[in-house]
C-alpha cells in the first residue's frame, strides 16, 4: 500500500477510508441504505442493505460479536514515511488517528455505510435532515463519556473553514444547521438533498470536546486522546510511534498490547528487518520484493482496496504546454502498453485499467468499460494532428513525482520516448507533492499547470466526491473546467432515486473520462508482507493498518 503521501484522501482517504468492525453494536434492523457498492467482499457481518426509491432511510450498525481478549505482545510495523505525523485529522488528515479514534459512521464488509459511534442514522423524508443516534457507554481514553455534544463539536470542527481535511468542504458546502437534541441524538440539516454525504460523515473521527476546550488545540495535538482501541504512548519524530491497547475499549479489544511503528524510508532496510524478525509487518513494497518474500514463506495480505495508478493533467485550459491539447493527452494514453507493464514490472499482480479513484466493479462502474488500447500508430497520428512538437514553444512536459511514483513514471517515459514525446521528471517530497496535487487555486503560474501529476494510491468504495475533485470546476486538483461536467455531477449527487443516481454517476464518469484530464494505468491489490507472528488481518481497510489495528490477530 502506498503510504508516503498522507491521504489528504483522500479526499482521500480516505479514504476513503473507513474503519470496520469498530465495536460491538446494536442489532441491525431491516432498513434501507444510502447507495454504496462492494468492490471486493469478505465474510460479511451483515447482509448488504437494500436500496429503496424513497430516501427516508434508517441505517443501523452491523451486528458484531466481540471476543474477550487480553492484549499481549508487541506488533512492530515498518512504514516508508510518517508524512505529517498528525493525530488531528483537521491538519490534512491522520493515519494513527484511526487507531485512536472512532468514526461517526463506518462500512461493513460489503461496503454498505453503517453506524459506528452512531448506532444508527436516518435521513428524513425530504432528504434534508440527518439524525444520528449515538451509542451509549463509549468512553474516551481519559474516562470522559462520549456524547452527542462531542459529535457536534467534531463535525463542526471537521467541516470548519480552518480545517484542511480534504473531506471538510463537502459538509461545509451543504450545511444549514446542526443540533444536539439530547445526550445521544445529533442532527445535521442540509440546504439541499445530498444522500452521498454519508461518505464524508464516515470520515469524521469523534474527538473530545471538553478535553480540547480545556487544554487547547496545541495540547491536544501533542497529547491526543480518543475513544478508539489504542492510545498514544510516545512519538519520536521521524523515528517511532508507540501505541498501547485499551482494555476498556467499548468494542473489540485489540489482540496486540503494544504497536510500535517505525519510519524506515529504504525498502531494502524494511525487507531486511522483516527477514530478520525485527519487524512483523512492512508495506510500500515493490512487486519484485513481494514475489521474493512470498517465495521465502512470508505472507502477503491485502490491507485495503486496490492500488490505482493514474496520471492527471492540471490546468489544461490555462497553459501553452502540450497538455493543453486533448490530442496530446490521448496520445500519451495510447502510447502506454499497460498489459506489458502488468505482466513484467508488476509480476502479474496487477491488471490494466481503472479510472480516476474508481476500481473495477465500484459504485457507478460500467462493465463495458475497457482500458485504452496500446496503439503506437494512433498515438503518433494524434501527436502529428496536434502539431507536436513544433507547435509548442516548449515541447518538454514536466512530471512532478515522489519516490514511490518513479517506477511507474520511468516506464511511462520510456513508452512516451518511443512516440517522440519529450518529458522531464522532477522529484519532490510529500509536502511539495501535496501542494501540487491539491491545488484548487488555478494560478497560471503554478508549477502544476501544464504538467503531469501521478497518483498511486488505494481507491475508495464510492468515488462520488473524489471524481468531483478531478472533473468539476470546483475540484481540488485543478483539472476540471467544463460546465457540462459540473451539471452532470450535480444531477448525480442530488438525485434521491438511488437507481437513477447511479446511472447519472456513470454518465458523469464517462463524460469526465472523455475530457482526458486523467488517465488510468493499472489496478493492483494493496499488499503488506507479514512475518510468522501475524495472523489474519480482517476487514476492508481503506486507510491501511491503522483503520483495523484492533482486528490484527496473533498467529495461531
Amino acid at each position: 500500500m502506498k503510504r508516503s503521501l498522507l491521504l489528504i484522501i483522500l479526499a482521500i482517504v480516505v479514504i476513503s477510508s473507513m474503519l470496520v468492525a469498530c465495536k460491538e453494536t446494536a442489532p441491525a434492523t431491516t432498513t434501507t441504505a444510502v447507495p454504496t457498492t462492494a468492490i471486493k467482499t469478505t465474510t460479511a457481518t451483515t447482509a448488504p442493505a437494500t436500496i429503496a426509491g424513497v430516501p427516508a432511510t434508517s441505517v443501523a450498525a452491523a451486528t458484531a460479536t466481540t471476543v474477550k481478549v487480553v492484549p499481549t505482545g508487541t506488533l512492530r510495523i515498518a512504514e516508508q514515511d510518517f508524512a505529517y505525523e498528525s493525530f488531528d485529522q483537521n491538519f490534512w488528515t491522520t493515519f494513527w488517528g484511526w487507531a485512536m479514534c472512532d468514526p461517526l459512521l463506518t462500512y461493513d464488509n460489503n461496503a454498505n455505510i453503517i453506524g459506528c459511534v452512531a448506532d444508527s442514522y436516518s435521513l428524513s423524508a425530504d432528504s434534508l435532515t440527518w439524525t444520528f443516534k449515538i451509542h451509549k457507554g463509549i468512553l474516551f481514553s481519559n474516562g470522559d463519556p462520549l456524547t452527542a455534544a462531542d459529535v457536534k463539536f467534531s463535525v463542526d470542527r471537521f467541516s470548519s473553514n480552518t480545517s484542511t481535511n480534504p473531506w471538510a468542504p463537502y459538509l461545509r458546502a451543504n450545511f444549514k444547521s446542526d443540533a444536539v437534541v439530547d445526550d445521544y441524538t445529533y442532527t445535521y440539516t442540509c440546504n439541499t438533498p445530498e444522500p452521498p454525504l454519508s461518505v464524508p460523515f464516515s470520515n469524521v473521527l469523534i474527538i473530545p470536546k471538553n478535553y480540547i476546550e480545556k487544554n487547547g488545540v496545541d495540547y491536544f495535538r501533542a497529547n491526543p486522546i480518543g475513544s478508539g482501541p489504542y492510545k498514544l504512548v510516545k512519538l519520536v519524530s521521524r523515528t517511532t510511534c508507540t501505541l498501547e491497547a485499551r482494555t476498556d475499549y467499548w468494542g473489540q479489544v485489540a489482540s496486540w498490547k503494544t504497536i510500535i511503528d517505525y519510519m524506515v524510508p529504504e525498502e531494502s532496510t524494511r525487507v531486511a528487518m522483516l527477514k530478520s524478525g525485527d519487524v512483523d509487518i512492512i508495506n510500500t513494497i515493490t512487486p519484485d520484493r513481494l514475489v521474493e518474500l512470498k517465495k521465502l514463506g512470508f505472507g502477503l495480505q491485502e490491507v485495503g482496496l486496490d492500488i490505482l495508478g493514474n496520471i492527471s493533467f492540471p490546468g489544461t485550459w490555462e497553459t501553452t504546454s502540450p497538455t493543453s491539447d486533448i490530442k496530446v493527452r490521448q496520445a500519451l494514453s495510447y502510447a502506454i502498453n499497460r498489459q506489458e507493464m502488468c505482466d513484467t514490472f508488476y509480476k502479474g499482480l496487477a491488471q490494466p485499467g481503472s479510472r480516476w479513484q474508481m476500481q473495477i466493479g465500484a459504485y457507478g462502474w460500467d462493465p463495458t468499460w475497457v482500458p485504452d488500447p496500446y496503439d503506437v500508430t494512433q498515438a503518433k497520428a494524434l501527436l502529428a494532428a496536434a502539431g507536436y512538437p513544433d507547435k509548442f514553444k516548449d515541447p518538454v512536459i514536466k512530471i512532478y513525482a515522489q519516490g514511490y511514483h518513479m517506477d511507474m513514471m520511468n516506464m511511462l517515459v520510456g513508452y512516451w520516448n518511443k512516440v517522440g514525446v519529450q518529458t522531464k521528471i522532477i522529484t519532490v517530497d510529500s509536502i511539495k507533492f501535496a501542494g501540487l496535487f491539491f491545488a484548487s487555486a488555478r494560478a497560471p503560474t503554478g508549477d502544476n499547470i501544464g504538467a503531469i501529476i501521478p497518483w498511486v494510491y488505494a481507491g475508495p468504495y464510492n468515488s462520488m466526491y473524489h471524481a468531483a475533485n478531478m472533473y468539476t470546476s470546483t475540484g481540488v486538483h485543478a483539472t476540471g473546467n467544463d460546465p457540462a461536467a459540473d451539471a452532470l455531477y450535480q444531477k448525480a449527487k442530488l438525485d434521491t432515486d438511488p437507481v437513477q443516481a447511479r446511472k447519472d454517476y456513470t454518465a458523469f464518469i464517462q463524460y469526465g473520462y472523455n475530457m482526458w484530464v486523467n488517465v488510468g494505468i493499472y489496478q493492483m491489490p494493496s499488499y503488506a508482507a507479514v512475518g510468522p507472528n501475524v495472523g489474519k488481518i480482517t476487514g476492508p481497510i481503506a486507510l491501511g493498518i491503522w483503520a483495523c489495528a484492533n482486528t490484527i490477530q496473533h498467529a495461531k
